[in-house]
């Protein structure tokens, strides 16, 4: 583990946070899931990972609380200062003025790479606002990451959004996370999916467990699933081992950790 070579082939994360872990309220602060900008690039460095899409998560916490248009502002900031780093855009539909800022910043920063959504954290139910929120990303044709695996946000109620709607990109993060013990929610939404759209990403305490990863890529193939860890509410280098130690080929190893993100992003996660 000397010099943390360990993991040999550079990685892009497309699912971290900076800020402080507080999603109760700043009287139940979890300082354990907490860093700032600075750490997050650092433990990206330690890990080999040449990319991390962040979002703030002054923008997620405290639940229905959280203020997105700071969060927003102190991200992009974030990214002007930290080459590791490139931005999620939170946008929360019951908070109009979080669309023409995304818009603000997708004009003027060329680090903002799509728009981050979270039903759970911000008290809306995807059935309700999902519509609006793909208008959106539709129109100015985005990639969004959505939570999900909790009521508010299960990946089957994103398929038909994603199947009206072929030009936006949706990756369902937090593969197995489910509010039962169906590991699989997240894979049965890409299967569903008509137009290829639907992607998930490894951001999960539950695809630690065994098979879930070997059995999302038995059945969807490697192409449609990428690396994300949540940093730093997760130990980053548990979710990178979990990657290099799965049994599959290592040709759908590096698929997953950077291939797939390389084709989905473009040029910008590799500069």
């Amino acid at each position: 583990m000397a010099g943390y070579n360990v993991f040999s082939l550079p990685a892009i994360d497309i699912h971290g946070h900076f800020g402080i872990n507080c999603p109760y309220g700043m009287d139940a602060v979890r300082p354990f899931g907490s860093a700032d900008a600075g750490e997050v690039a650092a433990i990206a460095r330690k890990c080999n990972i040449a990319k991390i899409i962040i979002s703030p998560m002054q923008a997620i916490f405290p639940f229905g609380r959280a203020d997105v248009l700071a969060g927003n502002a102190s991200a992009s900031k974030a990214v002007s200062e930290n080459n590791e780093l490139l931005q999620w855009v939170v946008v929360n539909p019951l908070e109009k003025r979080s669309y023409d800022q995304a818009v603000e910043i997708f004009n003027t920063n060329e680090k903002a790479v799509g728009i981050k959504i979270h039903p759970v954290a911000h008290i809306y139910d995807i059935k309700e606002q999902g519509r609006e929120i793909f208008s959106f990303a539709s129109k100015h044709n985005l990639i969004v990451l959505t939570h999900s695996g909790d009521a508010q946000s299960l990946p089957q109620d994103f398929v038909d959004l994603a199947n009206d709607f072929p030009n936006v990109r949706l990756i369902l993060a937090h593969l197995g996370n489910s509010p039962d013990d169906d590991r699989m929610l997240h894979v049965k939404a890409v299967e569903a999916s008509r137009h290829g759209n639907i992607y998930v990403d490894t951001s999960s305490a539950m695809n630690i467990l065994p098979t879930v990863l070997e059995n999302a890529v038995r059945r969807i193939g490697a192409d449609k699933i990428l690396f994300g860890t949540d940093t730093p509410l997760y130990f980053t280098p548990m979710q990178r081992i979990r990657i290099e130690f799965a049994d599959i080929t290592q040709n759908d190893k590096q698929k997953i950790l950077c291939e797939n993100a390389k084709k989905l992003f473009g040029d910008i996660v590799q500069n």
